[in-house]
């Protein structure tokens, strides 16, 4: 059972609407993360965690593990339509809200550095991520446009999660600046923290567990956290 502690949330990870709806919703418990081209180090921020990743991840991901976060919906990429295909079918057509808003929040159960793509490959055939073989590519790929030599090797992060919608929908410009939600960076740091209260759990218990223990069996790796 999760403790009902109600934490602030200090920040908020910036992901596709479609993957953000479909967490809220309960359709979906795993993201896959690389890193964006202008995130700090992974030591730094509000909420980082202090564990040390494995051996082989500060080679090859910018992306820092956070424990709690809230969900910020982007459309950004979902404008391309070559980037929507990495989407599987079901997840491509969403409409655009004029303001996107923080709807859900987050909590780290599990995470997983991954080096080779095909238990990705599986997870997406199986639906798990929500992304086709081409999105796990591109997300698992290196970034010919990096510079920096972390982003420019195989790998990315996988992250099982707990997600909670908020009763009550809060505006980005009502805990961070404006500025904040720009350039291809993964978090926002609030200047203003949240303190989720009679949140709403995407998932039963029994659910959630069924499908960490499922998720553990197909990767077969211990997850870091």
């Amino acid at each position: 059972m999760r403790s009902t502690a109600q934490e602030p949330v200090r920040c908020a990870l910036k992901e596709w609407a479609s993957l953000c709806r479909a967490l809220a919703r309960g359709q979906l418990s795993v993201l896959l993360r690389k890193g964006g081209l202008h995130d700090p180090r992974r030591d730094a921020g509000a909420g980082a965690l202090t564990t040390e990743p494995p051996v082989s991840a500060p080679a090859a991901s910018t992306f820092s593990l956070r424990r709690r976060f809230a969900l910020h919906p982007t459309y950004f990429h979902l404008r391309a339509p070559d980037r929507v295909r990495e989407l599987r079918p079901s997840a491509r057509a969403q409409p655009e809200p004029v303001a996107p808003a923080l709807e859900a929040v987050a909590a780290l159960a599990a995470a997983w550095w991954i080096d080779q793509v095909e238990p990705l490959h599986r997870l997406a055939d199986a639906g798990a991520l929500l992304l086709s073989r081409d999105g796990v590519d591109h997300r698992f790929a290196p970034n010919p446009r990096a510079r920096r030599r972390e982003l420019q090797r195989p790998g990315a992060w996988l992250l099982l999660l707990r997600v909670d919608s908020l009763p009550r929908a809060v505006a980005l410009a009502d805990v961070a600046r404006p500025e904040a939600a720009r350039g291809c960076s993964s978090w926002i740091e609030f200047e203003t923290p949240i303190t989720p209260t009679d949140t709403r759990p995407a998932l039963p218990d029994a659910i959630h567990e069924q499908r960490a223990h499922g998720l553990r069996a197909r990767l077969g790796a211990p997850d870091v956290i």
